[in-house]
């Protein structure tokens, strides 16, 4: 309990700094298991599927500002075997499936790259 209280005052004091200096905060409550790079027990790389309806594994919201949770590269050959590898399937069994919001909060905050390394 001790440890949600100081993290909630962590947010609490982040918020608070980001109004004064009028800069938009993007964060989550995400507990992300960096040794395994998983979420509430599934890997965060591999073959992903958005869906629309139904229940996703995990919410997901795109930023472009701010500091996300993971940066993600979209991979179009090859095999996502590394932290913030996805490649993104219609048909077939995925690792986990996402939803993608726009408004609320999500269970990531994610941030699509082209260059540089994916992950935590």
């Amino acid at each position: 309990m001790k440890y949600k209280y100081k993290k909630f005052l962590s947010y609490l004091s982040l918020t608070v700094f980001c109004i004064l200096i009028h800069v938009p905060c993007v964060y989550s409550f995400a507990d992300i298991d960096r040794d395994t790079c998983s979420l509430n027990g599934k890997k965060l790389y591999g073959t992903v599927k958005v869906v629309e309806y139904g229940i996703p594994d995990f919410t997901v919201k795109k930023i472009e500002y701010g500091l996300p949770d993971l940066r993600v590269k979209k991979m179009n050959y090859g095999f996502p075997n590394s932290c913030g590898e996805w490649k993104f399937i219609q048909y077939g069994i995925p690792d986990f499936t996402i939803k993608f919001v726009e408004y609320g909060i999500a269970d990531l905050n994610i941030k699509f790259i082209e260059y540089g390394l994916p992950g935590l």
